[in-house]
């Protein structure tokens, strides 16, 4: 077994901007140091750029990130934006890791991309493909 990684050391005001953005996108506060943890020293800067990205802060479901997402973003986000997909793929292997998978059939993460309202779920798989994010 490998030690756990150190927790991350960042600014009182850096946690005190994450806090800010949680808050202004109605999250607890109380996540500021998981998105830390997860997101990095610039998580605030992540989260207001993108704020699918909590989905990468352990606990979080989508429902809640799309919530989040909606209090920040207003009328500019919705089901078909290319940061949810990515955030979504990223979260569904994740899920399935958890699971003791490793590896998922691309039709599985389609349909999963589907259930979760992702308009073109092929495209959505493609761009975290060409991305990166993901790999084949």
């Amino acid at each position: 077994p490998s030690a756990a990684a150190p927790p991350r050391t960042v600014s009182a005001a850096g946690l005190d901007g994450v806090r800010q953005v949680l808050a202004a996108g109605g999250a607890p506060e109380q996540l500021a140091e998981k998105a830390v943890d997860a997101l990095g020293e610039r998580a605030a800067e992540a989260l207001r750029e993108d704020p699918w990205q909590l989905l990468g802060v352990p606990g979080v479901r989508p429902e809640q990130a799309d919530g989040f997402a909606r209090a920040l973003l207003g009328g500019e986000c919705g089901p078909g934006d290319e940061r949810r997909a990515q955030a979504l793929v990223a979260w569904l292997l994740e899920r399935a890791a958890l699971e003791g998978h490793t590896v998922l059939e691309s039709s599985a993460l389609r349909a999963a991309l589907a259930q979760q309202s992702v308009p073109d779920p092929d495209e959505a798989l493609q761009t975290a493909i060409a991305d990166g994010a993901v790999l084949v």
